[in-house]
């Protein structure tokens, strides 16, 4: 059985029905914002595969389109409206850098 995270790129934005036409038809549980809970038809929304340190295929996060601003600006690199306390991602553990030190938290 193919694990769904083999097929998309890491951070490529793709409309959850074309790239997993079985979610179409799928329950509820399976067409739901990552950030809200909005269900909507699998069409309607977008998935990416984020970088995850604990899972080393990513993780898949759909996003409604009101939510896929926020996400495109976190995968493009641009503002988030977070703190701004954060600075690059770790290419070793794929978490965030501190800007004051910029050495990793965990990898060092």
């Amino acid at each position: 059985m193919t694990d769904e995270r083999d097929l998309i790129e890491y951070e490529a934005p793709r409309i959850l029905g074309e790239i997993f036409p079985s979610r179409m038809t799928a329950g509820s549980d399976q067409r739901k914002c990552s950030e809200c809970g909005t269900v909507l038809p699998a069409d309607q929304l977008t998935v990416i595969k984020h970088r995850h340190a604990g899972q080393p295929k990513g993780h898949l996060r759909i996003y409604c389109p009101e939510h896929l601003a926020t996400a495109k600006e976190w995968t493009e690199g641009g503002s988030t409206g977070r703190s701004g306390k954060l600075g690059p991602i770790c290419p070793n553990c794929f978490t965030a850098v501190p800007l004051g030190t910029g050495v990793c938290d965990m990898c060092g």
